[in-house]
């Protein structure tokens, strides 16, 4: 246990200190003559699924976030070697939309003359996408690969409830509001069937052009898929990638000198003393200091489920943290301009709208403009609709305008449990809230509700994206775009990258070469380790427990988002 809890810090240490959160964005320096090609190899390994904020799992290596992760790739492309080696075989799962962040990265810092080679160990469909980037792509021998298409999956959990007790009923803003059915319905209704259809050919269609590359073909993909799961041979044959390999034979074979490029700081800290190790101890315990830049453009990394109160814990966007985060931005007169990337289904209706208004203020007072990573859809849309320039990665899924509201019935459950319940009111309405039996009186009163909230949702999208609320109330029914139809559609402005919502946000801002600051900032050990249990719950389960637990009603705007593969 002493080793575990070693390591555990040592991972907090690393984090906190050999990986700068706050990366110096030298993303727009772009002009400087090239100079001449070293000889030898510059290697990177990357590992883990690089979400936007980085994590540090108590017993396991600290997971890297996007920026850093693509920060990696051009320092190592920057290191002026003539080869360059990206290794995914040490456990890299990336999604679509972070692999075309990375191949943009690289394609974009790659250097006159150098030559980039990935290496896989088992080859995803997503995999193709960085591996379209580089100038070879090789796999390890004798390992299993699954190029195979994509597959949606859906889980309906209302038949195990049922056993349970507990049955949700669902109000929403309309028939392709089908976010809930995971909890009231057994199977996907008619609509939810045919979304999901189409949503997997939009994204397998953009995933095959994003795979292109010289020599390997759309239909090329098509024919290798129809024998997943394949052998590596299989793969060399139908060229998919380049060869199969002998890891060690290969490694060996690469032109010397050999360089790993890491994230780690060569700036140690002074343990040589009493008072460098307190120093130590006391930057540890803090986290990192604030920045000393005297202009910078701030990142702000929202990720996870929206919901209301406060707090900071993984894969959570609670309003009241984000809004003083935003308060913050807007007072620092250092900040020059805003960048909010967006990885968000949604939550909360009321802690979107918190956010939104946050951001409208802050767009007034600096330039400000939203990029959306993976998926920015229902609350996450209506955030992003709170500045003024919406971008968007290709692979990336928007949209999801509407809203609803979902009720348990824990009737069965108190019958199963011997439970009997009398209720004594004084109004008709109050128990409306109540967990029995759903009628259609509580039917009514909450459409009103969710009828208010869709009709203010659409009223914002409306306005901020001068659209015609004809136009506008025929989008929210629901449904999510892939980056492109969205674009068409008018839900955002343009699809691009990190670097390229970077440069656009510098145009607004009148100046470029100006560093980058990401918020929040990450915070200090003693707060790493004060986290609750409760952030491992998935974030679905979470929301319907705080919505019953409140005895409140709760609107969500929200797109559960099935399980692609």
């Amino acid at each position: 246990m002493l080793v575990f809890i070693k390591n555990s810090l040592t991972c907090v240490l690393l984090s906190l200190l050999s990986l700068n959160p706050h990366a110096s964005a030298a993303e727009n320096a772009d002009g400087e003559a090239q100079k001449p090609l070293e000889a030898g190899t510059a290697y990177v390994y990357l590992q883990g699924t690089y979400p936007l904020r980085s994590s540090v799992p108590l017993f396991n290596a600290p997971m890297l976030s996007r920026s850093e992760g693509r920060a990696l790739l051009q320092k190592t492309l920057a290191s002026n070697r003539k080869h360059i080696v990206i290794d995914c075989t040490h456990g890299a799962f990336l999604s679509a939309g972070c692999a075309e962040s990375f191949a943009a990265c690289i394609r974009k810092y790659k250097h006159e003359g150098q030559t980039v080679a990935c290496i896989f160990d088992s080859v995803s469909d997503v995999d193709l996408i960085l591996a379209a980037a580089c100038d070879e792509v090789l796999t390890i021998q004798a390992h299993v690969h699954q190029v195979d298409g994509l597959a949606l999956y859906m889980d309906y959990y209302a038949d195990a409830l049922h056993k349970l007790g507990i049955k949700f009923n669902a109000v929403t803003s309309g028939p392709e509001k089908t976010a809930p059915e995971f909890i009231t319905q057994s199977k996907p209704s008619a609509a939810a069937l045919a979304e999901a259809e189409k949503l997997m050919n939009v994204i397998d269609a953009n995933a095959l052009n994003l795979s292109k590359r010289p020599g390997l073909s759309i239909d090329k993909i098509k024919a290798a898929r129809e024998h997943a799961p394949q052998t590596s041979a299989q793969l060399v044959a139908s060229g998919l990638v380049d060869k199969e390999v002998e890891m060690s034979a290969w490694r060996r074979s690469l032109p010397r000198p050999l360089k790993t490029i890491t994230n780690k700081n060569e700036k140690m800290p002074d343990l040589s003393s009493f008072t460098g190790m307190m120093a130590f101890w006391g930057q540890l315990m803090r986290g990192p200091k604030d920045s000393k830049a005297k202009a910078f453009i701030a990142v702000l990394e929202l990720e996870g489920s929206i919901m209301d109160g406060d707090g900071d814990e993984p894969g959570i966007i609670t309003a009241l943290s984000t809004v003083k985060e935003i308060r913050k931005l807007e007072k620092d007169e250092r900040v020059k301009g805003v960048l909010v990337r967006i990885n968000s289904g949604g939550g909360s209706a009321s802690a979107s709208d918190r956010i939104y208004h946050a951001l409208k203020s802050l767009a007034k007072t600096k330039p400000c403009l939203a990029l959306i990573d993976d998926v920015a859809a229902s609350g996450g849309y209506y955030i992003a609709c709170g500045t003024p320039f919406i971008m968007a990665h290709q692979s990336s899924i928007t949209g999801s305008i509407g809203v609803f509201a979902v009720m348990p019935d824990l009737t069965a459950m108190r019958n199963k449990m011997g439970i009997n319940r009398h209720i004594l009111s004084s109004s008709s309405r109050a128990t409306v809230m109540d967990t029995g039996a759903f009628d259609e009186q509580k039917r009514a009163a909450i459409s009103t509700i969710i009828k208010d909230v869709d009709q203010r949702f659409q009223g914002i999208v409306a306005k901020e994206r001068k659209l015609e609320a004809e136009a506008v109330a025929k989008l929210a029914d629901g449904k999510v775009y892939l980056a492109k139809e969205a674009q068409d559609l008018g839900l955002i402005n343009a699809t691009g990258d990190y670097a390229m919502a970077l440069v656009a946000l510098e145009k607004r801002c009148g100046q470029s070469g100006l560093p980058v600051e990401r918020f929040p900032a990450q915070k200090g050990l003693a707060e790493l380790l004060g986290m609750g249990m409760q952030m491992w719950l998935p974030a679905s389960i979470r929301h319907l427990i705080q919505a019953s637990q409140s005895g409140r009603l709760q609107v969500f705007c929200w797109r559960q988002m099935p399980t692609l593969r």
